[in-house]
């Protein structure tokens, strides 16, 4: 099975257009990220708007990983799903 690589491709942007607070990630690992996501910051929806070669500033990109098994196991049952076919989590959502 061929899967994504993701990696070295730069930085993914996610902007909350309620609150307009801006997520980046990047790829650690090979696979797929969701194109929508939850804001941290007022729970609406984040949508994947671009890629850029960098974080502005100081920001820290968050990285986009393939869960262990034993955290795989934490996850709801959509989310093990959605690794099983082949996704990836971010970090922060990892317990």
């Amino acid at each position: 099975m061929k899967i994504y690589d993701g990696r070295s491709k730069g930085i993914d942007v996610y902007e909350c257009s309620k609150c307009g607070h801006k997520l980046y990630t990047y790829y650690k690992d090979k696979g797929v990220t969701p194109f929508a996501i939850s804001c941290p910051k007022c729970s609406d929806t984040m949508m994947h708007t671009k890629t850029v070669e960098c974080a502005p500033g100081f920001t820290k990109p968050i990285p986009w990983l393939r869960p262990t098994f034993k955290q795989m196991l934490k996850l709801s049952p959509g989310m093990i799903e959605h690794v099983l076919q082949g996704g990836l989590i971010l970090k922060t959502h990892l317990k």
